[in-house]
């Protein structure tokens, strides 16, 4: 049965949505969020450049705004193994049953490095980026069994997953060779470089990459193959740094020339470094002498849930001498922020964020100016995957839908949000469900979408996805 029909929003491609009924809920929505522990991969080095080692938890100063924060846990990895720490280099029990992102090492035990290697094939001339995957083949002597790789591409337009996490050099030779003669710009002089909105597109689609891959444990690292990016903003670049460091990757731009500064900023943000050369001659061979020797530093920060940006400095006690290397910032991102970014993640490397278990429809489209029209959608949501809490005599949620689209050109529209109050007489049945009517305002094209229901009392995604509108 019906349980009730409440709102009308609208969403554009490229646009904001109007605004929707509102029913005034009282504050009983309280924090669902997973502890989340920042990890700080930390590399010092003295005056010279040679890695200091044998540094102690003691020895380090944390500081979070200019603040000194305490250490959670403190491991040193040298050559790729555990081999001092704290408390066995693990988190309190009672943290440890609550994050989801603690690296649990063993000591004297390998740390395996997952590789997420990200292809712009449009950005990056044939001849450099073959020369890129040929040392890429020739290092894999260089990986150990506990490494994993995995291999994605954007083509301008789409994701491409070529390669799923793996050990296997052979899997990973092959999928190397196989990615030479995919679409690749002959050279500078045949063809433009990448314009501004296709760097945008690249650095959704990288950012995309990330938030996907985010559930590998260990040291994770993403080598960015993408030559010429320009942005005119600098800030373009925050979702991707923000993505980074929120799920713990270092990036490591691979670059033709040491000009393009713009790949250096994300290298800094991140902790990580730029590898530059026309022909190179080391990849993996100089970003594994970054990820082989490091001290691993965590901290559980006050969650505040603002999107804001805080500074991270690390300092080792009574040296000014010494030189710190380490990610610049963390991001208190929102779990509404994360879903936005869960949705447009899926929606442009496939599949749909959290259960697969709502119905949209759509009605017939009216013309709404040139080239557009609009489309009115219906989405029924089983209230046997939310939860209504009893407040006041009623039964109440309110839920937030998220519709993305992208046509067939990699043109996304906005993500907007909007929240769905449910309000009941009483508790619902098993099998009951409520209707939520919205439109659309596209293009008269062809686009994929996917609609996300997101309920902030229990954490739960609910989600649907499908193409609409006409290739003609």
């Amino acid at each position: 049965m019906r349980f009730l029909i409440v709102g009308f929003a609208a969403v554009a491609l490229a646009g904001h949505p109007s605004a929707g009924q509102d029913v005034l809920l009282p504050d009983l929505f309280t924090d669902t969020i997973d502890v989340r522990v920042v990890n700080v991969e930390v590399v010092v080095t003295d005056p010279e450049g040679y890695r200091i080692l044998g540094l102690e938890a003691s020895d380090f100063e944390l500081l979070v705004d200019g603040q000194p924060v305490a250490v959670t846990y403190f491991t040193e990895v040298d050559d790729g193994r555990a081999i001092a720490s704290f408390e066995e280099g693990r988190p309190p029990a009672s943290l440890e049953a609550r994050a989801r992102n603690v690296p649990l090492l063993t000591l004297d035990e390998p740390v395996g490095t997952n590789f997420l290697v990200f292809m712009d094939q449009f950005s990056v001339v044939r001849r450099y980026r073959e020369r890129v995957l040929d040392r890429l083949t020739e290092e894999l002597h260089l990986l150990r069994p506990d490494d994993r790789v995995a291999i994605v591409a954007f083509d301008g337009s789409n994701v491409s997953l070529l390669l799923d996490w793996t050990n296997s050099r052979g899997d990973i030779e092959n999928v190397l060779h196989q990615a030479r003669p995919e679409k690749a710009r002959l050279s500078r002089i045949l063809v433009p470089g990448p314009t501004f909105r296709q760097t945008e597109r690249a650095l959704m689609a990288a950012t995309a990459t990330v938030r996907s891959f985010a559930g590998a444990r260990g040291r994770k690292v993403m080598l960015l193959l993408a030559d010429e990016w320009y942005v005119q903003d600098l800030r373009s670049y925050d979702s991707l740094i923000d993505a980074a460091n929120l799920v713990g990757y270092t990036l490591y731009p691979i670059v033709r020339y040491a000009r393009y500064g713009q790949h250096r900023l994300l290298a800094d943000e991140t902790g990580g470094l730029t590898v530059t050369g026309t022909k190179p001659r080391d990849i993996l061979g100089i970003v594994l002498d970054d990820v082989r020797y490091y001290y691993w530093l965590g901290f559980e920060p006050p969650r505040d849930e603002d999107d804001a940006l805080h500074d991270i400095e690390v300092r080792v006690v009574g040296r000014p001498d010494l030189r710190v290397w380490s990610r610049l910032n963390y991001l208190d991102m929102s779990r509404g922020a994360e879903v936005t970014m869960l949705v447009e993640g899926s929606l442009l490397f496939g599949g749909t964020p959290g259960i697969d278990s709502l119905e949209v429809q759509f009605g017939t489209p009216e013309r709404a100016g040139f080239r557009r029209v609009t489309l009115p959608m219906e989405v029924t949501i089983p209230l046997d995957d939310v939860t209504l809490l009893p407040m006041g005599g009623k039964w109440m949620n309110e839920l937030e839908l998220r519709v993305s689209v992208i046509n067939e050109h990699g043109d996304r529209s906005e993500t907007p949000v909007s929240r769905i109050p449910i309000l009941g007489s009483s508790a619902p049945l098993p099998g009951d469900y409520f209707v939520y009517e919205t439109e659309l305002l596209i293009r008269r094209r062809e686009h994929r979408y996917i609609a996300a229901v997101y309920d902030p009392l229990t954490g739960a995604i609910l989600s649907a996805s499908g193409t609409i509108g006409s290739r003609r």
